[in-house]
């Protein structure tokens, strides 16, 4: 699925995951538009995952258009777990993210792809692993992992692994 104003491309990945991403000028108006294409795709068909690539340019947000947005589409995403690529910078993002925890949605802001990739795909099995629940693969991950600034960190092979986590 395709849209024009702002540029909108919706598709669908294995695992239950929508992938979008929106390129053109940040407005309020532009971020309604892109946010209600999504919660139609939900709606159209389910999906457990959201990997949104926002790319739009221009000021950012502020903290109340962004809590009217959230009370307005918000309802509409259900239990969506949502991973927020800004690759052009993070702007005041807390606003963002507290207008949508506050909403009960799981959310967070990233400005890499492939670390908002892996949170969605592996961050909560490890943080169920961390209190002392999970999977096998979840307790695996942790038994190699160390602490820092709210992330576990997983060194392995020469790659990297940082998952955010609230314990």
């Amino acid at each position: 699925m395709r849209h024009e104003d702002p540029a909108i491309d919706v598709s669908r990945q294995a695992g239950g995951l929508l992938y979008v991403r929106v390129r053109g000028t940040a407005s309020f108006d532009n971020a309604m538009a892109y946010w209600n294409a999504i919660a139609d795709a939900i709606e159209d068909r389910p999906a457990q995952l959201l990997l949104l690539i926002d790319e739009l340019r221009g000021p950012a947000m502020s903290e109340a258009q962004w809590k009217q947005l959230v009370a307005e589409v918000g309802p509409r995403l259900g239990q969506l777990r949502i991973a927020h690529v800004k690759p052009h910078g993070l702007d005041t993002v807390e606003y963002c993210v507290l207008s949508a925890m506050g909403a009960g949605l799981d959310a967070r802001v990233f400005e890499d792809e492939r670390m908002a990739s892996l949170w969605l795909r592996y961050g909560q099995f490890v943080a169920a692993s961390v209190r002392g629940g999970g999977t096998r693969l979840a307790r695996a991950i942790a038994r190699r992992a160390t602490r820092s600034d709210g992330c576990l960190v997983v060194q392995r092979q020469g790659v990297v692994l940082q998952v955010p986590i609230s314990v």
